[in-house]
């Protein structure tokens, strides 16, 4: 699962005459695996009142954010950026999902290149 978020990214690029963005965020997925951790402390009765731990808060999943820049130069009109956001050090990163999103954010770009978009 991926939340989608609209940015407005600001540039200080001056050859930038205008930019949008969007956000893909992944979402954590309950597949109903606990690590062997959780399975120890379900067994051993630590979730019980006297001795709850404060959830720690869950690792960012990360995501990809995609820019398009509407650039001043008449020779190359637009720019698109994609990069890695959200991210935690401890973020497993999901190299399937981006190269997914990276390809079909390159035959979308290469419809609007042939529609002259």
């Amino acid at each position: 699962p991926v939340k989608v978020q609209l940015v407005t990214p600001s540039s200080d690029d001056d050859g930038v005459e205008r930019s949008a963005g969007v956000r893909f965020l992944f979402q954590k997925v309950d597949t109903g695996y606990k690590s062997k951790k959780e399975e120890e402390e379900h067994e051993e009765g630590t979730r019980d009142a006297s001795n709850y731990k404060k959830k720690q808060e869950e690792p960012r999943q990360g995501g990809v954010e995609i820019v398009v820049e509407k650039l001043k130069e008449p020779n190359r009109p637009l720019r698109v950026q994609a990069r890695r956001c959200e991210v935690d050090d401890d973020t497993m990163i999901k190299e399937m999902s981006e190269e997914t999103i990276l390809r079909e954010l390159q035959a979308a770009i290469d419809v609007w290149k042939k529609d002259g978009l």
